[in-house]
């Protein structure tokens, strides 16, 4: 097209030319840019998130290695220790998903409210965070508990 060009009109100046694509990015450069500032904040929150979670279960094992070495000697399995361990965390991440969810849906419809065409806000985006964060407490907890429960009761009643 540009060689056509210069010989049809070679004094003028030459073609540009523009993609729809790249309209639309510059016309949703500033959306791009808070997508992705989001998206490293939330990668950031949810690192910290797994660290505190890990260092409360590593506090929670630590209290509670008496505990846990009597329920062994008394017959409990590693399993129901981690269940024990692991349901008490997964309590307060459902508490804290019944608090946050409706700061988020409001949040949410707020921001896609100064849009002219609209997403809705489905449930089961909500229903599936909540599974999202309560499958990544489990992993977190879940190290710290099967260590409480493969601790020798022995060894650790005779310290204590």
């Amino acid at each position: 097209m540009q060689s056509l060009w210069k010989t049809i009109a070679p004094d003028e100046s030459p073609l540009v030319f523009t993609s729809l694509a790249e309209i639309y990015r510059d016309i949703h450069k500033e959306e791009f840019r808070t997508a992705r500032i989001v998206s490293v904040f939330t990668w950031i929150s949810m690192l910290l998130s797994c660290m505190g979670l890990f260092g409360l279960a590593w506090y929670s094992v630590e209290c509670r290695t008496k505990e846990i070495c009597l329920r062994k000697v008394n017959g409990a399995t590693e399993k129901q220790i981690v269940l024990l361990v692991c349901g008490r965390f997964v309590k307060w991440i459902i508490w804290a998903s019944l608090l946050g969810i409706p700061i988020a849906w409001y949040l949410a419809n707020t921001w896609i409210s100064q849009f002219v065409y609209r997403a809705e806000l489905s449930p089961w985006i909500f229903i599936m965070s909540v599974l999202l964060v309560i499958m990544i407490g489990i992993i977190t907890v879940i190290r710290q508990s099967w260590y409480a429960a493969t601790l020798n009761p022995i060894d650790t009643l005779k310290t204590e």
